[in-house]
């Protein structure tokens, strides 16, 4: 396809254009002279203005490019520098008659944008094209409209959300915070609200993990520790162990239970924050929670006898 600008018609009365034809890549000039058009038999081509093999609409032209009619606003846009300056278009849909920048009287005033108020858009390189000015954003029915701080200080109260400010393509919004990344720990940590105007997006472990090495992770089981516990120190031992729930960056910990007073142990706790298996030591009774002290047993003499030879019960 070769495209000629129209305005070379204004050149020649006779509407013509001539054409020569060489060979580029000559060796010598005997050579470059053979190649070229003699001038006794000129090879002219014939091309009338604004031949076209497609009508459009008015104020419309045919893009070989987009293969279809579209508005003259929008021609060259993505090609060239608007010679006419941001904010107005050459003249009417002959784009290619005059590309330089001395013909100002073709310019003329882009219109697209002035459903907007002045001052919330700004026009761009390029003919007609513009955009929202900075604090202002494009609502939905195309128009400039100006931006918003309602939400800035209530996003974070949303467990996962956190504030995304306004731009020149939308208004501000409560957005989703980006995804927890701790490979396969991921799962065991979860978001938590913050009070208004607080951090956002923070985070927690799931019940029953601790925080360690910049991830969440699971509680260590007491039936775990208590089977560690007997293999360390053996099932017959003395010494038995409470266990303080795992919490913060903490895992679940053994503790040797407290010394007491007229009892014994006689096994671990049997779950977290538990107190320890017990029962009262020999000559003691629990009566209201306390071991009590039993009167000393007797024979049918009157004799004296042990205590460690007698269960006392409650009564």
């Amino acid at each position: 396809m070769l495209e000629v600008p129209t305005a070379l018609a204004l050149v020649s009365s006779h509407r013509r254009v001539a054409l020569t034809t060489e060979m580029a890549d000559a060796q010598d000039a005997q050579e470059k002279a053979r190649c070229e058009w003699p001038e006794q038999d000129l090879f002219i081509a014939s091309l009338a203005p604004y031949v076209a093999q497609n009508t459009c609409e008015p104020h419309q032209f045919w893009s070989q490019d987009a293969e279809a009619c579209v508005p003259c606003e929008i021609a060259n846009s993505e090609l060239v520098e608007n010679v006419c300056g941001r904010g107005s278009h050459i003249r009417g849909c002959d784009a290619i008659s005059h590309m330089d920048s001395s013909v100002v009287d073709e310019c003329q005033a882009c219109v697209n944008a002035n459903h907007n108020a002045p001052g919330s858009f700004e026009w761009l390189t390029g003919i007609c094209q513009w955009q929202c000015a900075a604090a202002f954003f494009l609502s939905s029915s195309a128009r400039c409209e100006a931006c918003t701080t309602d939400l800035r200080q209530t996003c974070g109260t949303v467990a996962g959300k956190r504030y995304g400010p306004c731009t020149r393509t939308k208004n501000e919004a409560c957005v989703p915070c980006a995804p927890i990344l701790r490979g396969i720990f991921s799962a065991n940590e979860v978001f938590i609200a913050s009070e208004p105007g607080g951090a956002e997006c923070q985070t927690e472990c799931r019940p029953g993990h601790y925080s360690r090495d910049d991830s969440c992770q699971v509680c260590s089981s007491v039936a775990n520790l208590q089977l560690q516990l007997d293999l360390a120190h053996g099932a017959g031992r003395l010494d038995f162990y409470r266990f303080v729930p795992c919490a913060g960056s903490v895992d679940t910990v053994p503790e040797l239970c407290a010394r007491l007073v007229n009892e014994r142990y006689v096994g671990n706790a049997l779950s977290s924050s538990a107190a320890c298996q017990s029962e009262c030591a020999p000559g003691f009774h629990a009566i209201s929670g306390q071991c009590v002290q039993c009167e000393v047993p007797r024979g049918l003499d009157g004799a004296t006898l042990s205590p460690a030879s007698f269960v006392f019960t409650t009564t």
